[in-house]
């Protein structure tokens, strides 16, 4: 499993919830398993999402398409949104 973990910095919480929204079909299509969307307490205009994929690969191309198609241009974002690939940690 991995899971690509984005932190998102918005001027407009509830432009980017109508806007995950709408992608719904796009992540299933992508292979996304499990996702999570949170925000720090108190900070309404920083997003943390985890989606979790079966594959690097699959996590990877989905990068490519926010990156390409979603972000580009989006005027809800502040900044290009960070992102790192994450796997689960073997047992200690």
């Amino acid at each position: 499993m991995t899971t690509l973990h984005l932190e998102v910095i918005v001027n407009d919480v509830a432009a980017f919830k109508t806007g995950y929204a709408d992608h719904s079909e796009l992540r299933r299509q992508a292979g996304v398993r499990a996702e999570q969307v949170r925000h720090p307490i108190g900070d309404d205009s920083v997003i943390l999402v985890d989606l979790d994929f079966d594959t690097v690969d699959q996590a990877e191309a989905f990068l490519g398409i926010l990156e390409e198609k979603i972000w580009k241009d989006n005027p809800v974002l502040v900044a290009k949104p960070s992102a790192r690939f994450l796997e689960p940690l073997a047992a200690i």
